[in-house]
């Protein structure tokens, strides 16, 4: 398969690049025979889902894709970023979608996009996707949402569109799934590599922080220094104090 990433986009402390294929098409894929292994919250919102893949070709198109997206950012990560790195250090910065000890793949269920749920061929709006239990049989339509490229890893993420699930092999239970040491390892560290990426943002916002109320104080100490220069107190004096005094108040409110 062809893709094409479109130049990536800041969105909040991350990037994230549009990935279609050759036909301008977000890209799809049906993943039929797949196993149902947890369901997981993330901290910002939405949820993901581990799936067990027993299908080989299947597995083959996500690795090819993932391929494809990892030449293409090391073709174009100069041009993005400017950033120098070098093919082996992106190649190592780069995650790919399947886990490959064990067949696994973690595809995002969205909290404002819910994917679309049929039961036994019937569509289920109000179906609760809690209730799924461990090694239920479904069929999931997964999309390519974008690029997702982080400080310290870079890989697509998978979005769930559509789940189909039929009752007579809910509880049919597939002895070939395991979760091994390695795969446990590897989830922990994903989890911990995106808490490192939201307590960078935190520092780099509390730093924000730390140079507006220094600047704040430079301003005080200015404006007490060219006050005891003065014999009176002006009316500029007062607007400049009060001034100050707004920012930190705002300061103080989180609005700034």
């Amino acid at each position: 398969m062809v893709i094409y990433i479109s130049e990536p986009i800041k969105k909040e402390k991350n990037y994230i690049a549009k990935i279609t294929n050759e036909n301008n098409k977000q890209i799809r894929i049906k993943v039929p025979d797949a196993t149902f292994i947890s369901l997981a919250p993330l901290a910002n919102g939405g949820r993901t889902m581990r799936i067990y893949i027993n299908d080989t070709d299947i597995i083959n198109t996500i690795s090819n894709i993932d391929n494809e997206a990892r030449q293409l950012t090391i073709e174009n990560n100069q041009e993005w970023f400017n950033n120098n790195l070098d093919e082996s250090t992106i190649n190592a910065l780069f995650r790919n979608s399947v886990n490959k000890v064990n067949n696994t793949i973690l595809v995002l269920i969205s909290d404002t996009n819910d994917p679309n749920i049929y039961i036994n061929g019937i569509r289920e709006d109000d179906f609760n996707i809690n209730t799924i239990v461990s090694k239920t049989s479904l069929t999931l339509i997964i999309e390519a949402q974008g690029l997702m490229i982080y400080p310290k890893k870079f890989g697509i993420r998978w979005i769930v569109r559509s789940i189909y699930i039929s009752n007579e092999n809910s509880d049919e239970t597939q002895e070939n799934i395991y979760i091994d040491k390695e795969s446990i390892e590897e989830s922990w560290k994903s989890d911990i590599i995106e808490m490192e990426n939201r307590l960078d943002n935190d520092i780099l916002e509390l730093e924000s922080r730390i140079k507006q109320l220094n600047k704040i104080r430079s301003d005080i100490n200015i404006c007490y220094e060219k006050a005891i220069q003065e014999k009176t107190i002006t009316n500029t004096w007062h607007e400049l104090f009060s001034s100050i005094s707004k920012r930190y108040i705002a300061y103080l409110n989180g609005t700034v």
